[in-house]
């Protein structure tokens, strides 16, 4: 693929109210890394695994921007049903121009956010098979240009979902669940860098009780990237139901 050019404004503001809607600094960077016609048109040749090489990009300015960037490239690249994918390892080894998004840095040291993405959204994703989303909507799912992206997998006894904010402003979600989660990790890739959370024993939340829903609710700053990783009673490939804004007094509900 060609160099990455990261998001550069994470909001934008009318007077103090933020402008709704997703916001062309995230949705071109998602259709510049959206290979997924590509992959379809090598496999309706040939059924070989593909391997997407040789990620590189341009710079923000901000190491957590670019290394969020990229974590963004590894979710829909593995949706896409990629097999591998890889980063040059040198500066010297990219592009002109393109050198942000090495494993090291000039300096031969891992690269701060690059490396611990590779290592921490690898992890995640890590032999996942993307599944099917069913309740998906212009504003919640797979376009680029929906609000709220989200990406669902499973991977032996887990189901895992990755989602990511194309809004200037603090999204506020439902992710229903079809089947029972036991344990629940967190992912957190954001423009304030990386956070991993883990609940050992899973339960819903009394606000998920008082709707009678099994959701969980989910809060992602602007351009913020969160995978849900959860091990299950009984996983299946429609384990991921709707995800949805959470209505409150603030927003109209």
């Amino acid at each position: 693929p060609a160099p990455i050019i990261p998001a550069t404004v994470r909001a934008v503001t009318v007077g103090k109210s933020p402008v709704t809607g997703p916001l062309p600094s995230w949705t071109e960077q998602s259709r510049a890394t959206d290979l997924s016609e590509t992959v379809a048109a090598l496999r309706a040749q040939v059924a070989l695994p593909v391997l997407i090489s040789e990620i590189c990009g341009q710079s923000s300015g901000s190491a957590a921007l670019d290394a969020l960037a990229l974590a963004r490239t590894l979710v829909t690249s593995a949706y896409q049903g990629t097999t591998g994918l890889s980063v040059c390892a040198r500066p010297e080894d990219c592009p002109p121009r393109a050198q942000t998004m090495s494993l090291l840095g000039p300096d031969g040291q891992p690269r701060a956010g690059v490396a611990e993405v590779l290592a921490e959204v690898g992890r995640e994703l890590a032999a996942a098979i993307p599944v099917r989303a069913f309740a998906t909507d212009p504003r919640m799912g797979l376009a680029p240009d929906a609000e709220i992206g989200y990406r669902p997998f499973v991977r032996g006894d887990e189901g895992i979902v990755a989602l990511f904010n194309n809004t200037g402003s603090v999204a506020e979600l439902y992710v229903e669940i079809r089947t029972t989660p036991i344990d629940l990790h967190t992912l957190e890739v954001g423009p304030q860098g990386l956070r991993r959370s883990y609940r050992p024993t899973f339960k819903f939340s009394p606000e998920a009780h008082a709707l009678g829903r099994q959701v969980l609710e989910v809060d992602l700053a602007p351009g913020q990237l969160t995978i849900l990783s959860m091990q299950m009673i009984s996983v299946h490939n429609g384990w991921l139901g709707s995800v949805e804004r959470r209505l409150t007094a603030a927003n109209g509900g």
